[in-house]
């Protein structure tokens, strides 16, 4: 009996911290994280919202090695360091059916800047739509 009511408060407590924590994403360094498809934002632990933003897309396509680059034109709307983030981008054909994924990074954007972030998919077909996500972002 001991034993059962040990378990019960073990589980108690691990779902208790697991609720204490941001629902909103996941915890890393003092800084929330949420994903975005078209903005990926952190809060820090005043209260500070703070945002990468993609303004543009641009893919391009190499049919001698099957292989996609996207190219986005991001902007740090923040006023920090965005020391990192990570773009995933689903690649459709005309069926909506995944041909695959293309992943790439945006290290160290300054506050208030532009940069150009790389996403590669290799061995895929040109796709007909895709869709990108900001998975995750982080702030100094």
């Amino acid at each position: 009996m001991k034993i059962q009511f040990k378990l019960i408060g073990i589980i108690f407590l691990f779902f208790s911290a697991l609720m204490s924590c941001n629902n909103n994403g996941s915890k890393n360094g003092g800084i929330s994280f949420k994903k975005g498809p078209q903005l990926g934002y952190g809060v820090d632990n005043s209260g500070n919202e703070k945002y990468i933003q993609i303004l543009q897309k641009t893919l391009k396509y190499n049919p001698d090695i099957s292989a996609c680059k996207i190219y986005l034109k991001v902007k740090n709307t923040s006023d920090y360091l965005c020391s990192y983030s990570h773009f995933v981008a689903s690649l459709y054909d005309s069926n909506g059916s995944l041909l695959g994924t293309a992943i790439g990074n945006g290290i160290n954007i300054p506050a208030g800047k532009e940069k150009t972030v790389d996403l590669t998919a290799g061995d895929v077909e040109m796709p007909s739509k895709y869709e990108i996500q900001i998975e995750d972002v982080r702030f100094q």
